[in-house]
């Protein structure tokens, strides 16, 4: 099944708070990891595509805030300092770009089954 960009913005969202609330208690080696790590608009894209083709400029949050590439690399370098508060600001910027994001509307059949499976779960 197919993820909508709103899928995919709320599993970007709860990746990067879990990475800022680890900022601190996470070795830098897995902050590094996890701050440069493929993310769930990648794979987004890559189901929309459907081969591989230049996926960044076909990404949402590329199109509307410049990307995640040169943000990883400055939060890359933060974390290379052992920059706390320098990464948790850049962190909180990136937290409200994503949630700033404008996504298209979920298809009709998603929104369908999604409602279809809360009335089961609530019925």
């Amino acid at each position: 099944m197919d993820t909508s960009w709103e899928e995919a913005r709320n599993r970007e969202l709860a990746h990067w708070s879990l990475i800022r609330d680890a900022i601190g208690t996470a070795s830098p080696l897995e902050l590094l990891t996890e701050v440069n790590a493929a993310d769930a608009f990648c794979q987004k894209v890559r189901e929309e595509a459907g081969g591989p083709i230049d996926y960044c400029a076909r990404c949402l949050f590329y199109q509307q805030f410049g990307g995640c590439r040169e943000t990883g690399s400055r939060m890359s370098e933060h974390i290379a300092a052992q920059d706390w508060d320098g990464l948790r600001a850049q962190m909180d910027a990136f937290i409200a770009h994503l949630r700033a994001l404008q996504v298209p509307p979920a298809a009709p059949a998603a929104t369908a089954a999604t409602a279809a499976t809360a009335t089961v779960q609530t019925g």
